[in-house]
C-alpha cells in the first residue's frame, strides 16, 4: 500500500482515496514492519523544521519504544526532500512519527517485503496466477 498523508483529510492512496489509517496490522504473527518513509518540505519552512527535528530527536532519545526505529540515516533526493528506511512494531509507532513531522511536511510510507525472508514465495506458490 503506498499511502500519502494530507494535512487536512487524513491519508489519502495515489489515486486520492481517503483512509482512516496509514498501516494494517492485522496478521497476528507479523511482529515488525518495514517502510521507506518518504517525506518532502520546503525551504520556505527550513526553521520550523529544524524546531521540530530538535524536539523530535529529544523525544526519541527519551523513549525510543513511542517510534519506528530508524534502520538508515536520512538520505536526501534533492533539496528538502528525502528517505529513510524504518521498522515499525505497531501503528501507533507510525502515528507517533507522523504527529510530529505533518505541520511542515508532506510524507508516505510504502511497506517493503524482504524477499529473502521467503513472505514473497510463500505467497506466490500459494496464491499463483492462472
Amino acid at each position: 500500500m503506498h499511502v500519502k498523508s494530507s494535512k487536512y483529510h487524513g491519508f489519502k492512496d495515489q489515486s486520492g482515496t481517503a483512509y482512516r489509517s496509514c498501516c494494517i496490522f492485522q496478521d497476528k504473527q507479523v511482529k515488525k514492519m518495514k517502510y521507506v518513509w518518504h517525506w518532502e518540505w520546503s525551504m520556505e519552512n527550513f526553521d520550523r523544521e529544524q524546531e521540530i527535528a530538535d524536539k523530535f530527536t529529544k523525544a526519541l532519545e527519551e523513549d525510543p519504544s513511542q517510534f519506528p526505529k530508524m534502520l538508515t540515516n536520512t538520505l536526501y533526493t534533492g533539496r528538502g526532500k528525502g528517505f529513510r528506511l524504518i521498522e515499525a512494531d505497531n501503528e501507533q509507532q507510525l502515528a507517533n512519527l507522523v504527529a510530529f513531522w505533518w505541520p511542515t511536511e508532506d510524507w508516505w510510507l510504502e511497506a517493503v517485503i524482504d524477499g529473502q525472508g521467503g513472505a514473497m514465495q510463500k505467497a506466490v506458490t500459494r496464491f499463483p496466477l492462472k
